[in-house]
């Protein structure tokens, strides 16, 4: 055999095809993942990338002193006090000219009024007495006494008004106020703006790290930072907080738990006062005649009602320091 034949029998290897070559094509294809196609039918979990809500919104800051969830519809408790008092002038209008009538009215309109400032201190403070809670989460004797005038005396206005609406006076409105019981009226504004006053001073001053122990062992308290207090003022952490019994206590850090005599005077002699004077009321109201006026006070009961007032504050802006 030449060696012509057996380059031309003998094949080329590097020109002759392998028989894997096909296979081993198909499997370099299969693993490269950019050339092969995804199948439609298969959900590709390996990139799926979830749909995430947006973040939401802070909350609106919590004013201090507000409860966080209230009535909604308490507000309508607001409407019921002016349709009620038409609904009594209409009807007892034509019978106030008897002689029980007008002190009946008297006290129903009372007994409404003070429903009026229950109502606004749910609405507001999500509890009926929320009128007389301060700004310190704390039931407010200031507040209390003008609440106590506001409701004798407009309860009044309104009988007098009524009853000369009924008789046909010409100037049904023009009702004589004596000065002694605008007075007396200012005398208890003027202790309603004079008390947070007074207070504000005492919380621009720090108490003594023995007040602060002392309250925070009456507390059942470990920390003192956790006392619920702003300087030497003492007050609470929520509106719920708030009792009858702040009207008889102490406002500072060292004495809130004790009883407070300046308090307790202003109270007894607010209670009597509006005790005389309602019964004075009632006591015009009975008996026939228009009434062109409101019972007048005596300037004893002025003087009275001023020196416990004064005495109030000045106990209120008084030092106390605590008993060890």
């Amino acid at each position: 055999m030449t060696d012509t034949d057996v380059g031309a029998t003998t094949p080329d290897a590097s020109l002759t095809p392998s028989p894997d070559t096909g296979s081993d094509r198909a499997t370099a294809g299969s693993a490269d993942p950019v050339a092969q196609d995804p199948d439609p039918s298969t959900p590709n979990t390996a990139t799926a990338v979830p749909d995430t809500p947006p973040p939401s919104p802070p909350p609106p800051p919590l004013l201090i002193g507000r409860p966080q969830k209230r009535n909604p519809n308490a507000g309508a408790a607001l409407v019921f006090l002016p349709i009620f008092l038409g609904g009594v002038t209409l009807i007892a209008g034509p019978q106030i000219h008897s002689e029980w009538a007008r002190p009946i009215m008297f006290g129903l309109i009372c007994a409404l009024t003070a429903f009026e400032f229950m109502a606004l201190g749910f609405v507001i403070r999500g509890r009926a007495s929320g009128v007389l809670i301060d700004a310190r989460n704390c039931m407010s004797l200031s507040r209390l006494q003008m609440c106590g005038w506001t409701v004798l005396v407009l309860s009044a206005v309104f009988v007098v008004a009524a009853y000369n609406v009924s008789s046909g006076v010409d100037k049904p409105l023009n009702i004589v106020i004596p000065y002694e019981l605008l007075i007396a009226m200012g005398i208890s504004a003027t202790s309603l703006v004079a008390a947070p006053a007074v207070l504000s001073v005492k919380a621009s001053q720090d108490p003594s790290q023995g007040d602060l122990d002392n309250a925070a062992g009456k507390l059942n308290i470990a920390d003192t930072a956790d006392i619920p207090n702003n300087g030497k003022v003492m007050g609470n952490i929520s509106s719920n907080d708030a009792s009858y019994i702040d009207l008889f206590t102490g406002d500072d850090v060292s004495n809130f738990d004790s009883p407070d005599i300046g308090k307790i005077q202003q109270f007894l002699i607010t209670l009597l006062l509006l005790s005389v004077y309602g019964a004075a009321v009632v006591s015009s109201f009975i008996g026939g005649g228009a009434r062109y006026s409101l019972p007048t006070i005596d300037n004893g009961f002025i003087w009275l009602l001023g020196v416990s007032n004064v005495s109030y504050l000045a106990y209120k802006a008084a030092p106390h320091p605590s008993a060890n």
